[in-house]
Parts: C-alpha cells; structure tokens; sequence
C-alpha cells in the first residue's frame, strides 16, 4: 500500500521551513496510515496538505464551520469515515485507492502557537498534520471519550517521528 500526499505552498512564508516538505508529510500521513489494519488493502491512500494562511483559513472556517476566525488546522474529509471501523479488517468501500481529503494549515497562527508553545514550528505543524489526518479518518474531539481516544493516537503517531 502506498501513500500519497499532494503539498500546495500557499503562503511564501512556510519557505522557510523546506524540511516541512512533500516526503516528511507524507511520512507522518504514512505512519498514521500503516496503523490501521482495515486501510490495508487499498492500493493507493492519498490526501492534499495546503500550507496557508490566516486569511484563507479564516474565510475556510467561516464559510464551512461558521466560525469568523482563524484557526491552525482545519480538515475536510471527501469520504465519511468512522474512526471505530478502522481496525475491522476491511472497510466497505469498493475501490482500490482512497483520497482523504484535505488538511490546510496556517503559517500565522501555527508561528505564533509554536512560539507560545516553545516548541520549533516543525515540531508544532507534525502534531496539527496529525490532528488534520485523523481528522480526515473520522476521529473527533468533541465528546470527551473520543477527545482521549484521538489524543491518545497523536501522542502514538507523535512518539514516532524521527
């Protein structure tokens, strides 16, 4: 099974990053792929990454959650997924490769975030790509239960970045 990340830079900004690329997303989109037995058996697994801003985040988050504000990560599933079926040993759908959907991320907000957090912005945007992929697989933290559930993966899928 492969995996496949389509990078879209849209803030020159994120630039100075170039170890935020194509290959070390799609590592982090790898390892959260490989933990689930039913993702398995597809072929192809992709998803696109928008490296953005505060202005189109905001007007994303506005349109689509109603919230005039922005935000460090947003997520947009193309396929309805429940994180619970992940582990069954195939899901049900009749196709050999699967898009995910989008996760676009703010450099504003995630150079702030990261300043306040003491952490480098690297560090900081594999957490929110994290956060975004899982988003994209069905998990949610808006009950508390699943809130742990999916903090509990990031800090998984975290523990194994190099």
């Amino acid at each position: 099974m492969d995996t496949k990340i389509s990078l879209f830079i849209q803030n020159k900004q994120w630039e100075s990053y170039p170890d935020l690329n194509a290959s070390f997303i799609n590592k982090i989109f790898q390892l959260i792929i490989d933990s689930f037995l039913s993702l398995k058996s597809f072929k192809l697994i992709e998803a696109s990454v928008f490296l953005s801003n505060n202005s189109y985040i905001r007007y994303l988050n506005n349109r689509y959650l109603h919230k005039n504000k922005p935000t460090n990560v947003l997520a947009f599933p193309k396929i309805e997924l429940d994180y619970k079926d992940l582990h069954l040993p195939n899901l049900k759908i009749q196709t050999d490769s699967l898009n995910l959907g989008e996760v676009i991320l703010s450099y504003n907000t995630c150079f702030i975030e990261s300043k306040k957090l003491s952490v480098s912005i690297i560090k900081h945007c594999s957490h929110l790509l994290i956060h975004g992929f899982l988003h994209l697989l069905g998990f949610d933290h808006i009950k508390s239960d699943d809130a742990k559930i999916m903090e509990e993966m990031e800090r998984i899928i975290l523990s194994q970045i190099k």
